[in-house]
């Protein structure tokens, strides 16, 4: 944030204060000045509150803030304390170190699962305080199909101590020896099925090109219905005529939908 002082505010009051259109060009607006009397305080109030928001902001960026501030950040959002004699600087890095870690984990469980076939997302609560959908220190591994080998794969490639939720639990051996649960969660699959709509009559639409689109869209995204269209136009399998609009349904339910937004743990399917 860009700081805003005293002399800043003053000199944009100025200069919108003496535009012809405004006040005039002869405008007093010197130290002495009944307009500068009446202004400065205005001025000093504006200065003021840009010092406090960025102290604010000081305080709730890691990069920036300092001592207690740090450690009441890192701590009460990330449950992550300061060794002792820890330095700022040094207890800086080690949460960068950390939130590294947990990237690199997150891609190498989905690039492992990919590569055996299965679309994948990894959704992680990697702070102190549980979320509606991930309890604290835990990851969620959606899959769209289920095999042997993805229990194995996230416990391989999790960050140590970090929890596993989910809906589908598999015990396997640790690479400690010892037998533990992993668990994980097999998306929710919601049936999608454009349809042209004429005069207000809906006619389903067996589109080889759209079913794709439907099918290739990742876990938990938004589909566009015109995306769809766009997709069947190009690929030569569409030619929309005057007076055509175009909806999805979902589940074979009679709403429709000009965008529908998947949950976190769903895929779409075409039917």
């Amino acid at each position: 944030m860009n700081k805003l002082s005293f002399q800043n505010c003053i000199d944009m009051m100025v200069a919108e204060a003496t535009k012809y259109e405004n006040f005039g060009t002869g405008l007093d607006t010197s130290e002495t000045s009944v307009w500068y009397h009446l202004n400065a305080p205005f001025a000093l109030l504006i200065s003021k509150f840009f010092d406090e928001l960025e102290s604010i902001e000081t305080k709730r960026n890691v990069r920036t803030a300092e001592g207690v501030d740090l450690d009441d950040l890192l701590w009460d959002n990330f449950s992550f304390p300061r060794l002792e004699n820890e330095s700022d600087s040094e207890y800086r890095q080690r949460y960068y170190l950390r939130y590294q870690q947990s990237i690199y984990s997150n891609n190498r469980i989905k690039n492992a699962i990919e590569s055996i076939g299965i679309k994948t997302k990894v959704y992680e609560n990697d702070t102190g305080i549980d979320t509606p959908d991930i309890p604290a220190h835990s990851i969620n591994v959606i899959v769209y199909s289920d095999d042997t080998k993805i229990a194995q794969i996230i416990s391989d490639n999790k960050t140590p101590a970090t929890g596993t939720i989910g809906t589908t639990t598999k015990q396997i051996t640790s690479s400690s020896g010892q037998l533990m649960d992993v668990r994980y969660t097999i998306a929710t699959s919601i049936q999608l099925q454009a349809f042209k709509i004429v005069g207000g009559v809906h006619t389903k639409l067996a589109d080889t090109n759209i079913n794709n689109y439907i099918a290739s869209s990742d876990i938990g995204s938004t589909l566009n219905i015109y995306s769809a269209i766009a997709n069947a136009v190009s690929g030569g399998t569409l030619s929309p005529g005057v007076g055509e609009s175009y909806v999805f349904r979902k589940n074979g339910v009679a709403t429709d939908y000009l965008e529908y937004q998947l949950g976190i743990r769903e895929k779409a399917v075409s039917y």
